[in-house]
């Protein structure tokens, strides 16, 4: 991959920036942050890494989403999430000196910057502040992670897509319906830890009793409290 100085845009006008471990930071540090990253664009489907890879230093996704995957000895794949606009990967095999330990691949047209590894240390010992926000993110992160891994433990199938359909739609807002786009069947699956087909089936129930209704590749919402009563009462 090639990354380049040409298409970095500007922090201050983007429009994820509040998402950004960018927002925690003050003005000089910002403005070496900014003159820190080279980025690169890509396409549906490329990977930005593959598990096994040594990282290259901080990847921030700028526009679009990456998932982080790891796939099963069976075949199976599972996301243990998915970063968008203002989300960074590439933080924790960095900072551990490890390699990757799963595959980070792009979900529809994505703009990603880089900052090289020994660049981003010495910022960090530059800017405490950013060093504490990064690790509260890490801390949050760990969180998220153990919660995921109780989910797939002890919910039930139809709770734990209600739960991924949940945080994958924006809630409704006037005149806007809540609605689940750009993502593919098979990733709601990987997102819930089932087959693809056990995704269906349930998807298939949630339309067929009007919790959503299926619109070429978008999902709906209509009936979002029933799907939280869902994830709230089923294990």
């Amino acid at each position: 991959m090639w990354f380049g100085k040409r298409d970095t845009p500007d922090c201050d006008y983007c429009l994820a920036k509040g998402k950004c471990l960018y927002a925690h930071m003050d003005r000089p540090a910002q403005y070496e942050w900014k003159n820190l990253r080279t980025s690169s664009s890509f396409q549906d489907g490329e990977l930005l890494f593959s598990e096994g890879d040594k990282p290259p230093g901080l990847f921030i996704v700028c526009k679009g989403k990456i998932k982080i995957c790891k796939t099963s000895i069976n075949g199976q794949q599972l996301i243990s999430r998915i970063e968008e606009a203002g989300g960074m990967t590439g933080h924790i095999a960095m900072l551990s000196a490890g390699n990757f330990q799963a595959n980070g691949e792009v979900m529809g047209d994505t703009l990603v910057s880089l900052i090289d590894t020994a660049l981003f240390i010495e910022f960090l010992k530059k800017h405490p502040n950013a060093a504490i926000a990064l690790m509260q993110i890490m801390a949050s992160e760990v969180r998220k992670g153990q919660s995921q891994a109780c989910d797939i433990a002890y919910k039930s199938a139809r709770c734990r897509m209600a739960d991924v359909l949940i945080k994958s739609a924006p809630p409704a807002q006037p005149r806007k319906k809540s609605i689940v786009k750009d993502v593919k069947r098979r990733e709601l699956a990987e997102m819930a830890g089932l087959t693809v087909e056990t995704a269906v089936r349930i998807l298939a129930e949630f339309e067929k009793k009007h919790i959503i209704r299926r619109n070429g590749k978008e999902i709906i919402i209509t009936n979002r409290a029933l799907l939280e009563k869902i994830t709230a009462t089923e294990n």
